[in-house]
C-alpha cells in the first residue's frame, strides 16, 4: 500500500475522489452515448480496420474534460487519441466499446464506456459503464468490486460445459479461426461486443469466465474489477497481464482469460491445445 500513499500525497486526491471522478467521466460518456442521433450514423475506419464514430469522439471529449478536471496532471490514453502529461498517474480509456454494434445496429445494449487509471503500472481504480443497461461497474485497488453500489465477486462455477463462458472474436483472420478452434471444444454464449462489459460481468458473477485470444490494451480496463472480485485475469497461456505507457497502442497476441478461480487451470489448459 505504500505506493498508494505516495500517490494521494502526490496528487492530493484519495483513491475515493479518484474512484467518483472516474464514475463522473463515465457517466458524461454514456450520456452523449444515449442520447446521440443514431438514425444516421457515420463511421469511418481506424488505422487499425476497426470502426469509429462522432459518437465515440464526443464520448471521450466528454470523459476526457472531466478527467482533466479532477486530475490536471493525468496522461490519458484513449482509444481514439491520446492527452500525454509527464508524470506517474495515467489512464487508459475506451469512450466507446462495442462501436462495431451500435453500427450493425445489433446488442446495442451491450456497448460501455471503460476507464481504468494506474499509478506507475499499477492498477488503481476503473469503472465500466453500460449506459443502456444504465449498469456501472467499478473497483478500487484493495478495496473490492461493485455494481452499482453493491459489493460483488465471481462466481463459484466450476463446470466448463455448463458454465457461462463468453468470447469475443478478433477481427484478425488467423486470431478468429482460432477463436472458432477453441469454441470447437469450448461452449460459448454468442460474441455480443464489447470485450469490457463481458469482463466486469465475470467481476460481478453474472458470468463465470471471458476470453479473447488476441487483445489492445484499451479492451481490458475492467480487469481490475475481477481481481479486486476474487478472479484471476491473465493471458490465455495464464501468464499475468502487463501494462505499461510504452504499450498502449501494441496488440497482445496471446490474448486475455478472466475467470474465477476454478476455471482458470481447466481453461488454461484448453487454450493449450491451440497455441
Amino acid at each position: 500500500m505504500a505506493r498508494y500513499r505516495q500517490f494521494t500525497q502526490r496528487y492530493g486526491i484519495t483513491q475515493t475522489d479518484l474512484l467518483a471522478g472516474l464514475k463522473q467521466a463515465a457517466l458524461a460518456g454514456g450520456n452523449i452515448i444515449t442520447n446521440a442521433n443514431y438514425e444516421n450514423l457515420g463511421y469511418s475506419r481506424k488505422t487499425d480496420g476497426e470502426p469509429t464514430t462522432d459518437v465515440d469522439a464526443a464520448s471521450e471529449r466528454a470523459i476526457v474534460d472531466i478527467l482533466r478536471l479532477h486530475l490536471p496532471r493525468i496522461s490519458i490514453y484513449s482509444e481514439e487519441n491520446d492527452y500525454e502529461q509527464y508524470g506517474r498517474l495515467w489512464a487508459l480509456v475506451d469512450p466507446l466499446d462495442g462501436t462495431k454494434n451500435l453500427v450493425g445496429g445489433t446488442n446495442i445494449d451491450r456497448v460501455s464506456v471503460s476507464i481504468i487509471v494506474f499509478y506507475r503500472d499499477d492498477k488503481i481504480a476503473a469503472v465500466v459503464y453500460a449506459p443502456f443497461k444504465k449498469k456501472m461497474y467499478y473497483a478500487l485497488r484493495g478495496e473490492g468490486s461493485w455494481l452499482d453500489g453493491s459489493m460483488v465477486s465471481v462466481s463459484e462455477g466450476n463446470d466448463l460445459v455448463g458454465g457461462r463462458i463468453n468470447f469475443n472474436s478478433p477481427r484478425d483472420r488467423n486470431d478468429a479461426l482460432l477463436t472458432e478452434q477453441i469454441r470447437g471444444v469450448l461452449p460459448t454464449n454468442p460474441d455480443r461486443g464489447s470485450p469490457s462489459l463481458d469482463i466486469a460481468e465475470v467481476g460481478s458473477g453474472e458470468v463465470d469466465a471471458f476470453f479473447k485470444v488476441s487483445y489492445k490494451p484499451h479492451d481490458v480496463g475492467a480487469a481490475l474489477i475481477v481481481e479486486e472480485a476474487g478472479g484471476i485475469v491473465t493471458d490465455t497461456r495464464g501468464n499475468p497481464l502487463t501494462f505499461s505507457k510504452d504499450t498502449t497502442r501494441v496488440r497482445n497476441p496471446y490474448g486475455i482469460l478472466a475467470c474465477n478461480r476454478h476455471l482458470h487451470g481447466p481453461l488454461v489448459e484448453i487454450m493449450k491445445m491451440f497455441r
